[in-house]
């Protein structure tokens, strides 16, 4: 092993985040390899994938890149190494395996010592990555575990109630209690998807309909008829439904503040080559204070308690369209209204 690899992972001890491990090996580029001429990207699946984490190149223009890594890699999605044209590139395993990951470019041509660095820096990343995803998994069973077993007594308190007089107000705390604990429950636990093919005007319109909303009512601009979807049905109705009731309840019932729209936008990522289905829920309502919308999706998080709602509608719908390798996206203005995007592969 030459000096400069012994010396990068002399640096490595102490590091245990992955934003650290990023910032360690792009200063380590910059001080020890002299190397400043290289530009750093993050890759997400996302229908807009690239973000740029570091910047040498002042001239660099992102939709370019894009573009010549998409004609560049092409169906050579198990190389790691790619020279372009104009660029080199350098792809993270992690970005050919999940989607997900880093890429270095470079005008430079990439040298030996730079290459070694490179694929240090990939593994570690990866071993880190394994190792913080483990830890997750394990505490989020133990959690769920001990969720499970709280769940329970708080429910067998209940069933001590069943036979015996109960006021209105006690009444109302125990209904609301099973329905805290129902959707609690199904927070700690994994998804198990049922995936099926089906039209997402007739999954929308029928999602509507098991929520007891009139779709004829609601604005519903779909650009294609014949866009299918693979999704879980059941559980992205669920998630569907808890987006609109938020919708339904910020405009006051009125359903002809309320649009959806649907539209269907093609990969720009030779990473991850699904077409990208994305549902705008739209309301002209109250909005959302600009300081709730960090928390607005976390479990518990509801302004409305009173109103009998636990806080786990926008936590579980976050949890399933992940679930589908999909994601929400939330946008609002006090006084104007709100827009949720849902994002999901299919």
């Amino acid at each position: 092993m030459i000096e400069i690899e012994k010396k990068y992972i002399s640096g490595l001890a102490n590091i245990e985040r992955i934003q650290d491990l990023t910032d360690y090996s792009i200063q380590y580029f910059k001080d020890e390899l002299r190397c400043n001429e290289f530009t750093i990207i993050h890759h997400r699946t996302h229908p807009q994938p690239y973000n740029l984490i570091y910047p040498s190149h002042s001239k660099i223009e992102l939709d370019e890149i894009q573009d010549d890594i998409f004609k560049s890699v092409g169906q050579n999605v198990n190389i790691n190494k790619i020279k372009s044209k104009k660029y080199n590139y350098y792809f993270f395993n992690s970005i050919l395996a999940t989607g997900n990951g880093k890429l270095y470019l470079s005008e430079l041509s990439i040298k030996e010592d730079i290459e070694s660095i490179l694929q240090l820096w990939n593994f570690q990343e990866s071993i880190l990555s394994n190792s913080i995803n483990k830890a997750i998994i394990q505490i989020n069973e133990q959690h769920a575990g001990l969720a499970s077993q709280l769940m329970h007594d708080i429910q067998s308190i209940i069933n001590l109630t069943a036979n015996t007089d109960k006021s209105n107000q006690l009444s109302r705390r125990i209904e609301y209690q099973k329905k805290v604990n129902k959707n609690f429950l199904f927070w700690t636990r994994e998804c198990d998807l049922m995936k099926t093919n089906v039209s997402i005007k007739e999954l929308l319109e029928s999602s509507l309909q098991i929520a007891g909303v009139e779709s004829s009512i609601i604005d519903l601009d779909i650009s294609y008829d014949f866009i299918d979807i693979s999704v879980d049905v059941e559980l992205f109705a669920m998630a569907f439904n808890e987006i609109v009731q938020n919708a339904i309840d910020a405009v006051d019932k009125n359903l002809s503040k309320l649009k959806i729209r649907i539209s269907q936008y093609p990969s720009v990522s030779p990473f991850f080559t699904k077409t990208w289905t994305i549902i705008d829920v739209m309301d002209t309502g109250v909005g959302i204070n600009k300081d709730y919308l960090p928390i607005v999706m976390n479990p518990f998080f509801t302004t409305q308690k009173e109103n009998g709602h636990s806080g786990f509608g926008l936590a579980n719908a976050k949890k399933i369209i992940e679930s589908h390798q999909g994601c929400i996206e939330l946008e609002s203005t006090p006084g104007m209204g709100t827009t949720v995007k849902i994002i999901i592969p299919g």
